[in-house]
């Protein structure tokens, strides 16, 4: 039992940077302004859910509220 608390407590923020991380990124031309399309980095909004749906799941409602990033 102490094992999968640990593990829930170690693995709650890797999850809220996960998700800070791919909304970050999305969007994002690796080139500037000399980019195209094809050099934009695109995050499925699919993804960017499943990490906050996965952090939910992971912490108590109590504490989600706390780290909720949208």
């Amino acid at each position: 039992m102490v094992m999968n608390a640990l593990s829930t407590f170690c693995m709650a923020p890797v999850s809220v940077l996960l998700q800070a991380a791919m909304e970050a990124m999305s969007g994002l031309d690796l080139f500037g302004s000399k980019g195209s399309s094809l050099s934009t980095i695109q995050v499925q909004a699919d993804k960017i859910a499943q990490c906050g749906a996965i952090l939910q799941s992971l912490l108590p409602r109590e504490s989600y509220s706390k780290v909720r990033l949208s």
